[in-house]
């Protein structure tokens, strides 16, 4: 079969296979690059926006059980879950799973230390960085049967 990509306009690609013919935008394209590379050598590691990659941590973690979160919070690195938090700052679940889940003086160290970093936001490469982390930890953790989801309130 032969495939061909041609590049249409400044934001539209062309993919043919054989017959069949589609269009993609960039975003598009890159996502299907992206999972051909993850399917035929997983151990390069694309690496997704972090955004994205906040939105699946964070769903994990609100469905999560308490013990699950708390060994989170206690294996992942105080640079990491600050970076969370402050991504975090407008998803008052995440935050209160979060908080309710520590202690109040890691909450208080936590909250102390909002108030003055990350004032002008938090540098794209420190939030791949703390993304990735806590992605492979919550990963690990689901592994080892410690992110189970909570139980479902009565």
């Amino acid at each position: 079969m032969k495939i061909t990509a041609n590049k249409t306009s400044a934001n539209t690609f062309r993919i043919a296979f054989g017959d069949t013919h589609i269009a993609l935008d960039a975003r598009q394209l890159k996502k299907l690059l992206a999972e051909i590379v993850g399917v035929i050598a997983p151990d390069i590691g694309v690496r997704a926006n972090p955004l994205e990659t906040f939105g699946a941590l964070c769903a994990a973690l609100k469905a999560a059980n308490a013990v699950g979160v708390q060994k989170f919070i206690l294996s992942a690195e105080d640079e990491d879950i600050l970076i969370l938090l402050k991504m975090g700052e407008g998803d008052a679940a995440l935050i209160e799973t979060l908080y309710a889940n520590m202690s109040a003086r890691a909450r208080k160290m936590y909250e102390e230390d909002l108030s003055f970093r990350f004032t002008e936001g938090v540098p794209k490469a420190d939030m791949r960085r703390a993304m990735d982390n806590l992605n492979q930890l919550i990963q690990k953790l689901h592994d080892d049967g410690m992110m189970d989801a909570a139980a479902p309130e009565t």
